[in-house]
Order: structure tokens, then C-alpha cells, then sequence
């Protein structure tokens, strides 16, 4: 028999006897065991021998722990005198090789579990061991740690084994084709797919209790953590109602801080390696705060911390044993409070670090933000924004008032975040999210896209600032109300509202409200982690989990930080930061940053920064979830929960910590008490170099605005006049502003300041309260050298009733403006002109100084905004005008509408003198006006001359294609003007036609859906050649009759099944309609997921091999391109995949072949139904209340008027295409081979 090490505690076989001493048999030679072990045992009260575990030893013996680096069986004697043992009650603990001790069978009823000697598999590498804390009284109060053992899997565990540690392994993600070594010394490494026991405990049906530890490397045994587990195990298997009977103090004083586990807050700070010149300290860390997600400071400069010890799942059950899927906080207990939290946290000793927590409220779900407000705070934690009040002054909230809801995210890390009452009134806040927002005030719903958007702190109006498709968790607004937002996974960390959707929805325009200061940010971390668990899972080597966007305005650091924004990446313990220039209307980073380091790095990986702040005391604060993982979704493809978090073992609940980071030459200026100040001490305020202190000033004399902020007008008008700090002037204009006491003098001089961020602000000002500025106002605000002044005077014209002098500026400025963002403006400003300026444009024989792109966007901005009445008018100049290009192109904008305006009928004679012109260019712009403008007919017979001339045109192969295009383009939108219009435009379609004219052909007929259109597109599908197919077909795809009606020509053989590419199957066997989806798998097939991951088994072995990395670049190009990113080049669509080469094959060649495996929702399809039948598949890139701008393949976007959709649905599926095994395995091998070659190497 090879050598066994057993320890025997020894209870008499008949009743139990607490008074009894435990006898201890230990048989071997383990120094951790026959020593620190059993002097702890002994040291216990415990009797401790030494034997083989004999039927004679046994016969005393109670507990039972058998231990052996070898995994062999004992004798058959010794087998069934241990099954005897168990049978009268007897408590077993297997360490290591003890797990071996007999076969399954015996294994699975002695110790809830075998090696399988046949099945069973362990490999070695550093591994952490995932202890499931407080699980079970063997694990309670202790942590995960890494150690270098061997890790076991595939064993015979009973479903009745109660795991308390657990393990990655090797596996794939089908568990059945496993991968790992059948031999110890195999190089493999684990990964996310497989977790299996590592501890585990079991009681019998015969009441014996027997516990389990896989590991047993000597290390390990000695590792403190590790001989407690032993320790304990002996007492519970023994019986004893205290588990620590026999553990040592000094072993148990670290159990929650293990050696490779978590640090101590105090030895984490010894891990920063941060810039010269600044220190950090130890601010709160646990158990006084767990998970804290977001902190603010109130007027007497007291701490309010946030925390979260319910992320990621919140309330919502589990999808796999609680032992896997952590992230549950009490698993089976949901019918409960949220036990989320806001706390104000106090130094009573001023020794620097928080002593005293006061718990304002609890019983929050997800809490993810707040904001300080009146008495209490105004927070989001599912299903609402609410405020919590303290009406009696005790210091918690005694009452709850919902103000918005709709805020239950299904994915919880989209999340509303970052809440900051702005100088202007507003709190602004970022989300990853949509909702449809209810104001409980009022009943409005209100649609929330990903972005920011804002909220009135009555509750009253909640409204959308910036839109833009994916996750956020940063948001910032500055004192001269610049908003950042952050983008968390896109891998461009921080952007800048350029412009807010309010004025882009009034124009039509290229422009977004965002623009991306730091595009594709690389992280100067050199190191990157390899190891599967704590390795970033998309653009490694960049920002895919960026936390805050918090720009320094301190006071207390070096002048050379101030306006310097910093975020972080959690997944890499960074706190990054950079300085940021004003480049024209847009804000922005260095193109590229020469640094060998990031601003603060750790190399603890347990450091887990989710926020940064400023405190009123100038210092960084950090907050850190101190955890192993960061990361929610995992694209790799594991099992998800239902927060649609990655299902794994070591979501903590429990850490959490809030570090201070201060310059040490940083002055110790005063922190004012503002919430017991008079008003003369809040205006002072304002003048604070902090600008938490200032924030806090402005918020605290609003709030008793009836009272202190009267009595502060005079202090305020003075500051507002002629104060030299721009930071201190902008609050007072804003103050008296929302007081309704701003003078007209006071603000015509601050439009005048010296400084730009004052004159920008008053120009905000004046939007924001519909104040109408004056010519000479807005020609200076327009000709400003600062493009942010200019576009905050166009956003000022546009708010308000606009003169006829500041008209006639900004129509003789059109032509000046460069950006798309000042065009949007300018349009949408230009609507709002007491009379269209286009009237003015078209009487004009010079045109006023415009170009035809200004004119098409005023003629657009005005058909999209509220002045529609002034159409006609316009229609009546261009009937008088000379210009003939200005009025093509403003008939042209004005028919892309099929609503006619109010006035219309005053205007059909205009419009008989346009349709009759003598320019057929001009009289062919009418005819689409008309159709939707004479519904009498008063105008059929001009109408149909044109319409007879257009179609005349079209069939004529002798006239030039672009004038034969022009008439097609034409016609059919004018097709209600004569039945015979369609049937004979369609008609063309079967006969050749030039290849431009074919293409405007199928876009034309596709747009009119009616189903003489999709007939005509389908007979001529054959005869169509591969560009114009991919047109014919997106017509045909988005509109499930016509794909019903596709697929049947291809089941009649009349298009030939093989003519359509993966991709165009794919979405055909994916379509959002049922009932094509199915008839498409019918025709083509769908493989299932398990049949994929057998098909990547398959391929592996094969693309595996080197590839041809040239080949792989070049089809790349090609194929992958349209959609994806990669060193710069490519087209913004799905994820960019710079630095996703550094994963396995298997895993590459997995999202490959099954790209729906998991879709994250940044990435999930949109599916659209337009009122008139069209059906869209697309990500939504943005939206506001005029319009949703969608992103399709290729990255090219369009615009959708929200008033033209019927429904849309958020799909499961990721548009990537399925099938591209069909490309075969030398070319699936080159492509990964080039994604690979271009991954960022870890150093």
C-alpha cells in the first residue's frame, strides 16, 4: 500500500458527547499535518495518535481524514472498515489523493464524491482556489487566492456534495470534448467555460459527515487558509458546535486577507505605482463600505458613498448552482429588500480615515448613481429615479418619492450612472441604457437612448442631451458647462457633447451630438494579464471597461492638472488621465500619448477602480470594488445570469474600498458649512478654487432660493458684472438667471467678456431661457474666434423668437460655417426666423451669399421643425425666383415629405408655375409637391404632362442615363398622380438597362412597397449582377412579404439557391418575422448550437496551424472589413477587433462560426417596422425625438423619422453572418492567423 496520511478523530461510537475529548489518529509523515496540524488539534483538546486507519484504529475513531499525494485505493480491509466507520456515524475529511481512496461507488457514498481513475484529470499551473465565502461555517469569513497546485476535474461527484471551492478547468465549451492532459505535466491552462468542486462536504443518509479538499501540494497544506479549512473540517466532521475549536488565532486573523488573496487597503496602497509628488491614503475600506459605486459631498463637506453590494444580479434567481453563479447575493431569498445602501460616512478622530457610517437609507436594488437634492438625495436603483427625504431632520430618509420610472435595465451593467446637477438647474446624467421614462408628475413618457440625458429635480421633464449606441459609465459637467460622457466598451474611453439633440432634431444633418476625444485610447501597460479569468476580452491592450470621465477642477494640484480628465480601466488597475484642447467646436485629447506609463497603475490585480472623484478638499478619490473580476457580459461565450452577467465564482459582495490620492505640496484651503450659510457666504462661495464647494453653493442657494437667494441678487448682480474668475461669474449668471433676476445689460455684458467661456455661457443662458438676442449680439457671437461661442449663439437663435435683424446675420453667415455641427445649428436656428429666409434666399438674384448645400439644409431643417406653415410661402418665391438651382433644391427637399402644410392651397397656383416652367429641371422638382399637395386634382393636367415627359424620358435608351435616373427618381414618388406610372416604370426592369439606371431602378421601386414593385424586383433577381443583387435583395429582405415571396421563387428553383452567399442566408434563416425565418431554415438549413461547437472541434485541428498572414489581411479586407475594425482600418459597425487576437483559436474560430453565441447589447439588432411595411435589422447609432439613426454593415447610417415607425424590438441575434465555415479552412486559418499577428504581445 503506497504511503496514506491519516488523521483520525476519535469519538465513542454510541451517542455523542460534547464533553469528550476528540481522539486524532494521524497516520503518515505530512509535516503540515503531523505538525502545525496536530499541535493545533492537540492544542485543542484533541487526542492525537498515530496508525493506519485499520478496523482496530477505527474502532475508536470518530472523524476520519485521509491524505496521500499519491491517487491510488486503499486495501479492500481498510475500504470496508471506513464504510463501517461512516455507517455508525463517523466524520471523514479527504485531502488530495484521500479523494482516492476507493472506487466511485464507495467514493460517492463515503465521500460524496470518487477519482475516477478512467475520467478523472488534474493539471497544474497558478490557479485560484474559489472559495465561496460564508457558505458554509468551513469557509466562513475567509477569500479566494491563487495558488500553484494542480487542479481536478471530471471527478465522480453526488449530486448531494455541498461545494464550497471551485476551480476553472481546461474544458471547451462543450464539457464532453474535453481538452485537459490525462497526465499532470501537460503545459494547459484554464479558461472561462468549465468550473468544477475543488472543496466540497457531504452528509451521508447514515448522518456521517465527510469533507473534501482537492489540493495538496505541500505549499498548499501550509497556506493559513488552508489549514483552517482543515481545522474546521475536523470539528465539523467531528460534530462540535464551534468550528474554530482547533483553529489558530493568527490563521484565522487572515482569512479574508489569505497570502495571493485580497490585500488589506493599507499593503493594496503599497502596490500603486503612481506620479512623483502625490500620496495615498486609506480613506474607508470594508467592512465599513462594500461595493461603493458612487460618492458625493454635501454642503458641510461630509462624504455620501453609494454602495452595491447587490451587482451584478441584484434580486434576480439563479441560472446555475449559487457555488458557480456569486453574483447573487442571497441565493433563493428574492422575495426581500435590495440591500443596496447610501451611506455619509465621518473622520470622528481625524486621523484621515472614516470611523463612522451613517446609513441615510437602505433596501435599494442596484443603486448606480444619486445626486444631492433638498433634504435627502435623488437616486437611480431599480425601477426608478427617486428621491429619498428626510423630512425630520434625524438623518435617514423617512420618505420615498418616485419622480421617473422605467428604470429597470434587463442587462444591469446598461445602467443610468454619474448624476451632476449642473450651474443650470438640470442633473445630468449618463446611461448605457434605454427607458421609457415616466414622469410620475406628470404621466409623460419620455424615450431615454444610450447617452446623457437630463432631469428637472421636481420631477417634472426628463429629456435626452446626447444619444449614441452603447455601454457608459462616466459622466461629468464642468463649470463652464462642457458635458463628457463615458463610453465604457467602445474602446474610445471619452466623449464631448458637441451639440444636444434638441437642435440636431430640428435640422437634417451628418452631425451627432458626440464627438470621441481619445478614438482607440492605447493603454501603456505593457504586461498584459494572460490568464483567462482576468484577461480583457475584446481591443485588448485598450479601454473595454473604462470607468468615469472626471476632469480636474480641484484647486489643490499643480496648475498644469487643471482641465485634465482622467478614467479608468478596472480590467487593468489603471487610472489613466490626459489633457484635453479645445479643436475648433469639439474638445479633444492627443492624437497620440508618448507615455511609458499610465498616471496610476497597480499591480494588484485585485484593484478594481470604478470611479474617480474630486473631493472638496481638492484630492482624488478612488473608488475601488476591490475584486477579482470587473468584467459583466463575456463574449467568450460562458453561461450567462439572468443580468446577463457572465456566470462566475469570485462576484463579491464584500470588499470595497475608497482611496485618497493628494498632491503633497496640495494647500488646505477652508471647507465652508454651506448647508447652515447665509446668503452672502453662499455668493462667496462661488469664489472657492474647489469646485465641489462652488457646485454645492449654487444647488444649496436655489434650493432656499425664496429666502437667501433674494437676499443674494445684489452680491450676485455685482459677480455676475464684472467678477475676473470665469468659473465664479458663469454660477452667478446662471443664478440669477434661474432666480428670474438677470438683467438684459448684464447679459449683453458678459456676451462681450473677454473671457470665451463667459461669453459662451451667456449665449447658453440665453438658450436656456428663450431670451432673444439682438443683431449685433448674434454677428459677434457668430463671427466669436471660439467655435463653442459661435454654436452656443446659433443654439441661442434657435431658442427663442428670432428678430429680423439677428435673421438677416445669420443668413449672411450661412456660407461662413465649416462644421457639420454649426450647419445643424444654423439650420435649425434658421427655422425659427420670423419669416423663412429662404423667401429671402429666392428673391435674392445673388443668391445672399448661400451655396446649394446651406439651402437644401435650411429647406430640410424647415420641413422637420415647427414652422412648416412658412412652406407655402417658400413655394411662392421659388415660383418668382431666378435662381433655378436654389429652387430645384429646395423643391427637392420639400417632396422628400409626403404631408402637406398647413397653407398648401394657397400655393397651387405657384406650383402650376413651377410645374409649367420652361426649366424641365424645375418642372420635374414640382411634380412630387404636387402629388402630395393637390389632392383636388386642380393641377392633373400640368402634372400629368410632366409625369407623361418623365416617363417618356425614362424608357428613351437615346437620353442620357443620369437624366433617364432623375425621371425615375421622380416619378415614382408622384405615382398617385396616375395608375399607369408604376406598371410602366417597373417595366424596365426586365429589360437591360445601363447599370446606374438599374440600381436607381430597384432603390426607387423598393421605396414605393407596393407589391407590384417587389414582383417586378424578384423576376429580374437572375438577371442582376452582384452589386445590384445586394441591393435587390436588402429591398426584398426588408419586407417579409417580399421575403416570403423570395424564398418561394428560390423553392421553385426560378433563383438559384446557390447564388446567395453566407451572409445573405444567414439573414434570411435569422429574419425577426417568424414565419420567414422558419420557411428559410426549411429551405437551407440552421445548425444548432451543439452542432457548431462539434463543427469547431472539427476545424481546429487544421486552423491551428500557421496561417499566410498576408493571405488573412487580404480577406480580411474583403470580407470582414465591411463591419470591423482592426489597425485603423475598417468600418465601425460590430466590435472593433484590435487586440482580440490575443485569445486561443478555439475561441476565435468559436465566435466565427457561432457569432450569436453572445451578443452583447451594445451589438444586439434592432429590428424596425416602418408604418409603411418596411422592416430595418440594424443597431441603433442614436436617436432623438425627430428621427433614429440606424447603422448598417459597411457603417453607413441612415435617418428613420420617429414618426414613421410602427414598432421596433430588440432581436437576439447578432447581425454578423452565419455559416462562413463556407469559406473553408485554409482561409478561416489565414484570417485568424492576421488577427492574431496584429494582437498586442504581453511583456
Amino acid at each position: 500500500m503506497k504511503p496514506f496520511l491519516t488523521i483520525a478523530i476519535v469519538i465513542a461510537a454510541g451517542p455523542w458527547l460534547s464533553a469528550a475529548p476528540l481522539r486524532v489518529l494521524i497516520t503518515g509523515n505530512n509535516p503540515a499535518l503531523t505538525g502545525q496540524c496536530a499541535t493545533a488539534l492537540k492544542a485543542g483538546g484533541a487526542q492525537v495518535t498515530t496508525g493506519e486507519p485499520s478496523e482496530t484504529k477505527l474502532a475508536t475513531a470518530d472523524v476520519v481524514i485521509l491524505q496521500s499525494d499519491k491517487f491510488e485505493q486503499l486495501s479492500t480491509s481498510d475500504q470496508t472498515a471506513l464504510s463501517a466507520f461512516a455507517k455508525r456515524g463517523g466524520g471523514i475529511v479527504a485531502i488530495n489523493g484521500g479523494v482516492a481512496a476507493g472506487p466511485s461507488a464507495w467514493g460517492k457514498e463515503v465521500l460524496g464524491g470518487a477519482w475516477d481513475p478512467a475520467d478523472s484529470r488534474k493539471f497544474k499551473e497558478l490557479m485560484m482556489l474559489y472559495v465561496v465565502s460564508n457558505s458554509h461555517a468551513i469557509v466562513k469569513d475567509s477569500s479566494p487566492f491563487d495558488i500553484t497546485d494542480e487542479t481536478y476535474y471530471d471527478l465522480d461527484i453526488s449530486d448531494k456534495a455541498y461545494v464550497i471551492a471551485s476551480a476553472f478547468t481546461p474544458y471547451g465549451k462543450n464539457p464532453k470534448r474535453g481538452e485537459g492532459p490525462r497526465v499532470p505535466d501537460k503545459d494547459v491552462r484554464s479558461n472561462i467555460y468549465d468550473l468544477q468542486p475543488q472543496m466540497w462536504t457531504y452528509e451521508g443518509e447514515d448522518k456521517h459527515r465527510a469533507s473534501v479538499i482537492l489540493q495538496g501540494a505541500p505549499e498548499t497544506l501550509a497556506h493559513a487558509s488552508v489549514r483552517t479549512f482543515i481545522l474546521r473540517s475536523v470539528a465539523w466532521a467531528g460534530k462540535l458546535e464551534n468550528v474554530d475549536t482547533f483553529s489558530v488565532k493568527a490563521d484565522l486573523a487572515t482569512l479574508r486577507y489569505p497570502a495571493g488573496g485580497p490585500l488589506r487597503a493599507a499593503d493594496a496602497i503599497k502596490k500603486f505605482q503612481m506620479q512623483p509628488g502625490f500620496v495615498a491614503s486609506v480613506v474607508a475600506e470594508e467592512p465599513l463600505v462594500n461595493k461603493p459605486i458612487a460618492i458625493q459631498w454635501d454642503g458641510r463637506g461630509r462624504m455620501w458613498v453609494a454602495e452595491t453590494p447587490e451587482y451584478p444580479n441584484g434580486k434576480r434567481p439563479l441560472n446555475a448552482p449559487a457555488w458557480k453563479e456569486t453574483g447573487v447575493r442571497e441565493p433563493g431569498n428574492y422575495d426581500r429588500p435590495g440591500r443596496d445602501s447610501i451611506s455619509i460616512l465621518e473622520d470622528t478622530n481625524g486621523d484621515g480615515e472614516m470611523d463612522k457610517k451613517n446609513i441615510f437609507h437602505t433596501g435599494l436594488e442596484l443603486v448606480t448613481g444619486f445626486t444631492l437634492s433638498g433634504k435627502g438625495v435623488i437616486a437611480v436603483a431599480q425601477p426608478h429615479i427617486v428621491y429619498l427625504e428626510d423630512t425630520d431632520g434625524d438623518g435617514k430618509a423617512d420618505k420615498e418619492t418616485p419622480l421617473f420610472e422605467g428604470f429597470a435595465p434587463g442587462d444591469t451593467h446598461f445602467v443610468a450612472n454619474h448624476f451632476v446637477e449642473a450651474p443650470d438647474g438640470w442633473v445630468y446624467v449618463s446611461t448605457g441604457s434605454g427607458a421609457d421614462a415616466k414622469s410620475v408628475k406628470t404621466g409623460k413618457v419620455t424615450k431615454i437612448s444610450p447617452g446623457v440625458f437630463r432631469f428637472r429635480t421636481d420631477g417634472s421633464v426628463i429629456e435626452q442631451v446626447a444619444s449614441q449606441g452603447g455601454n457608459s459609465f462616466g459622466g461629468e459637467v464642468t463649470s463652464d458647462m462642457e458635458i463628457y460622457h463615458g463610453k465604457a466598451t467602445s474602446g474610445n474611453p471619452i466623449e464631448h457633447v458637441v451639440m444636444p439633440e434638441w437642435v440636431l432634431a430640428k435640422s437634417s444633418t451628418k452631425a451627432g451630438a458626440f464627438s470621441s476625444v481619445n478614438p482607440g485610447r492605447q493603454v501603456a501597460r505593457k504586461d498584459l494579464p494572460e490568464r483567462a479569468n482576468i484577461r480583457q476580452i475584446d481591443q485588448v491592450g485598450r479601454f473595454t471597461a473604462a470607468c468615469s470621465t472626471a476632469v480636474y477642477e480641484g484647486g489643490a494640484w499643480p496648475k498644469e492638472y487643471n482641465g485634465m480628465i482622467f478614467t479608468t480601466e478596472p480590467i487593468l488597475d489603471i487610472i489613466h488621465c490626459e489633457t484635453i484642447k479645445q479643436d475648433g467646436p469639439v474638445m479633444k485629447g492627443p492624437e497620440k500619448m508618448d507615455i511609458q506609463a499610465e498616471w496610476l497603475r497597480s499591480t494588484d490585480y485585485w484593484f478594481c477602480p470604478v470611479d474617480v472623484s474630486f473631493g472638496p478638499d481638492g484630492a482624488m478619490y478612488v473608488l475601488d470594488f476591490n475584486t477579482p473580476v470587473v468584467t459583466h457580459n463575456d463574449t467568450r461565450g460562458p453561461e450567462h445570469s439572468k443580468s446577463n452577467a457572465s456566470i462566475r465564482p469570485d462576484r463579491d459582495q464584500y470588499f470595497g474600498r475608497i482611496f485618497r490620492i493628494q498632491h503633497k505640496d496640495a494647500p488646505k484651503f477652508p471647507i465652508p458649512d454651506l448647508d447652515s450659510a447665509n446668503a452672502a457666504a453662499l455668493v462667496a462661495a462661488f469664489k472657492h478654487p474647489n469646485k465641489v464647494v462652488r457646485f454645492n453653493a449654487i444647488r444649496i442657494l436655489l434650493e432656499k432660493g425664496d429666502t437667501l437667494g433674494k437676499q443674494a441678487v445684489p452680491a450676485l448682480t455685482t459677480m455676475a458684472a464684472g467678477e475676473p474668475v470665469a468659473s465664479s461669474r458663469i454660477l452667478a449668471l446662471w443664478a440669477l438667471n434661474r432666480l428670474g433676476q438677470l438683467k438684459d445689460t448684464t447679459l449683453a455684458s458678459a456676451m462681450g467678456s473677454p473671457d470665451s467661456h463667459i461669453r459662451k455661457n451667456a449665449y447658453l443662458i440665453a438658450e436656456s431661457a428663450g431670451i432673444p438676442i439682438s443683431g449685433s449680439q448674434a454677428k459677434a457671437g457668430i463671427d466669436d474666434d471660439d467655435a463653442r461661442v459661435r454654436l452656443a449663439t446659433l443654439r441661442a437663435l434657435g431658442a427663442s423668437t428670432m428678430t429680423p435683424e439677428a435673421s438677416a446675420v445669420l443668413l449672411a453667415s450661412n456660407s461662413k460655417f465649416g462644421d457639420d455641427w454649426s450647419k445643424a445649428a444654423a439650420a435649425a436656428a434658421g427655422a425659427k426666423a420670423p419669416t423663412s429666409q429662404l423667401e429671402s434666399v429666392l428673391a435674392d438674384a445673388t443668391g445672399a451669399g448661400q451655396t446649394e448645400e446651406s439651402i437644401r439644409t435650411m429647406a430640410a431643417a424647415l420641413v422637420s421643425g415647427e414652422n412648416t406653415a412658412q412652406i407655402p410661402g417658400v413655394v411662392k418665391a421659388a415660383a418668382a425666383s431666378k435662381n433655378a438651382p436654389f429652387v430645384i433644391a429646395v423643391l427637392q427637399e420639400f417632396g422628400k415629405s409626403q404631408n402637406a402644410p398647413r397653407g398648401a392651397a394657397g400655393a397651387i397656383n405657384a406650383l402650376r408655375v413651377l410645374l409649367t416652367s420652361s426649366n424641365k429641371r424645375v418642372a420635374i422638382s414640382a411634380l412630387p409637391v404636387a402629388a402630395v399637395w393637390d389632392k383636388s386634382g386642380t393641377l392633373a393636367k400640368e402634372s400629368t404632362k410632366v409625369a407623361g415627359e418623365l416617363l417618356n424620358a425614362a424608357r428613351d435608351p437615346n437620353v442620357p442615363e443620369t437624366t433617364r435616373a432623375e425621371a425615375v427618381r421622380t416619378l415614382l414618388p408622384a405615382r398617385s398622380l396616375n395608375k399607369f406610372i408604376l406598371p410602366n416604370v417597373a417595366a424596365l426592369l426586365a429589360k437591360p438597362q445601363p447599370e446606374s439606371l438599374t440600381k436607381d431602378l430597384l432603390t426607387s421601386l423598393a421605396a414605393t412597397g407596393e407589391p407590384e414593385a417587389g414582383k417586378a424586383i424578384i423576376d429580374a433577381y437572375p438577371t442582376l449582377k452582384d452589386d445590384q443583387k445586394e441591393i435587390a435583395f436588402n429591398a426584398l429582405a426588408g419586407r417579409p412579404e417580399w421575403a416570403k415571396q423570395l424564398l418561394a421563387a428560390i423553392e421553385s428553383k426560378k433563383i438559384a439557391a446557390e447564388s446567395f452567399t453566407p451572409a445573405l442566408v444567414s439573414r434570411l434563416t435569422a429574419h425577426p418575422d417568424a414565419a420567414v425565418s422558419a420557411s428559410a431554415k426549411a429551405l437551407f438549413g440552421g445548425g444548432t448550437s451543439s452542432g457548431k461547437d462539434e463543427l469547431v472541434s472539427k476545424l481546429l485541428p487544421d486552423i491551428e496551424k500557421p496561417g499566410n498572414i498576408e493571405n488573412g489581411k487580404t480577406l480580411f479586407t474583403a470580407m470582414c472589413a465591411v463591419c470591423h475594425k482592426i489597425e485603423g482600418a475598417g468600418n465601425v459597425f460590430g466590435p472593433n477587433l484590435d487586440g482580440i487576437g490575443a485569445h486561443p483559436v478555439r475561441e476565435l474560430l468559436t465566435h466565427i462560426v457561432n457569432p450569436s453565441l453572445v451578443v452583447d447589447d451594445e451589438h444586439r439588432t434592432w429590428n424596425i417596422t416602418m408604418k409603411d411595411g418596411t422592416l430595418h435589422s440594424a443597431l441603433i447609432a442614436s436617436e432623438n425625438e425627430a428621427r433614429v439613426q440606424i447603422r448598417m454593415p459597411g457603417g453607413v447610417t441612415q435617418d428613420l423619422k420617429t414618426s414613421e415607425i410602427a414598432s421596433r424590438v430588440k432581436g437576439a441575434n447578432s447581425l454578423m453572418p452565419e455559416g462562413l465555415e463556407a469559406i473553408g479552412t485554409d482561409n478561416l486559418r489565414d484570417i485568424i492567423g492576421y488577427i492574431r499577428s496584429v494582437a498586442p504581445k504581453s511583456e
